[in-house]
């Protein structure tokens, strides 16, 4: 999973606690392969931890997308939906 510097930072999730790269809409739905739409209902249904920037964009956890997405094995898992 390669994850471009310029749209993403490091902060601590909210969620899970731990000091992750959080990445945009853009980039999350890219790596997982699937709709922006997708990783919207993730974040809505609780299963996609995020933050939001100061200017409002969505960041997403790139550790939970890769635990929603990919397994502990790191291979892309068939949707659930």
């Amino acid at each position: 999973m390669v994850v471009s510097n310029r749209r993403s930072l490091e902060k601590q999730c909210g969620f899970c606690g731990a000091e992750v790269r959080m990445i945009d809409i853009n980039q999350a739905s890219a790596l997982a392969a699937v709709t922006q739409r997708e990783i919207f209902l993730r974040v809505e249904n609780g299963s996609l931890h995020f933050a939001e920037n100061a200017d409002g964009v969505l960041l997403i956890c790139l550790e939970s997308l890769r635990q929603n997405f990919f397994g502990a094995n790191g291979v892309k898992q068939k949707s659930k939906h």
